[in-house]
């Protein structure tokens, strides 16, 4: 499976509403050396289109007071790639309101909640944009601020490791870099008049102008049987009746074993006639 360079990344962010305020102007102009110019950091790994590691470090800042009834509270997020120079401007602000909960309001302050980071070539890798979605976040009075969910579409490289059947039919593979996708489909088929097919040998058969064309579909649809995995197809002699049917069968055969011995005995005594 070849690589797939991460083009979408969503994080939620609980964030500390107990942080102090961080002014924007000198001396706590921010700086990801400097953990006093940031209230809170986290990173998410980022794969380019080589499926390359990334590790994007999220700083967030807390640039003014908690909500009252007129403003809502700021917080810049800044995107940084270790191997760039870091950004002097914030990638994103996002604005809470007095419930803690992004500003869903029509009020001037009011700021998008993601923003398109373009992820610079690296490595022989082709430079690429991901969108970054902060949606769902929230500030609270937290011991820490945290990140409670992060969910991205991008993965490295990976070489086959195993296949699955799935109850409908479909075959999926796994791959070393925990992704799968369907490489093929077990599908059915189904004759008007069964009887009507011809026997080919070794379990085969082939349609015929009686038994009719083909009615193929998928598993399990329409009067189309299951499939069942894992497991050897059971024997469908109904053992009961079987023996029942054995009992006539082997009486018949000492019967016939009888009429051989008899007639042999009377050609015995023929040949000793004088």
């Amino acid at each position: 499976m070849n690589a797939k360079a991460i083009d979408n990344i969503s994080m939620t962010a609980n964030l500390d509403s107990g942080k102090a305020v961080i002014p924007a102007a000198a001396p706590t102009v921010f700086s990801p050396t400097d953990n006093k110019t940031y209230s809170y950091s986290s990173s998410v790994t980022a794969f380019d289109s080589l499926g390359n590691e990334r590790a994007l470090n999220v700083y967030f800042v807390k640039r003014g007071p908690n909500a009252t009834p007129s403003t809502d509270v700021k917080w810049d997020i800044y995107i940084v790639d270790p191997s760039q120079t870091a950004p002097q401007a914030p990638s994103l602000s996002l604005n809470f309101n007095q419930n803690g909960q992004l500003n869903p309001g029509t009020t001037a302050n009011l700021l998008p909640a993601n923003f398109d980071y373009n992820l610079a070539a690296h490595n022989s890798s082709a430079a690429s944009v991901i969108n970054f979605n902060f949606a769902g976040s929230r500030q609270q009075r937290l011991a820490e601020s945290n990140i409670s969910h992060i969910e991205k579409n991008g993965y490295q490289a990976g070489e086959f490791t195993s296949f699955n059947f799935e109850e409908d039919g479909s075959i999926s593979a796994s791959y070393s870099n925990s992704q799968q996708q369907l490489v093929g489909q077990v599908v059915l088929a189904n004759f008007v008049n069964p009887t009507g097919l011809i026997v080919k040998g070794n379990n085969v058969w082939a349609e015929t102008s009686s038994s009719g064309t083909a009615l193929i579909g998928t598993v399990g649809t329409g009067i189309l049987g299951k499939l069942t995995f894992h497991a050897l197809e059971a024997s469908n002699v109904d053992m009961g009746q079987e023996l029942v049917m054995m009992i006539p069968a082997q009486r018949n055969y000492q019967s016939n074993a009888q009429i051989i011995k008899t007639q042999d005995q009377m050609l015995q005594t023929l040949v000793t006639l004088r």
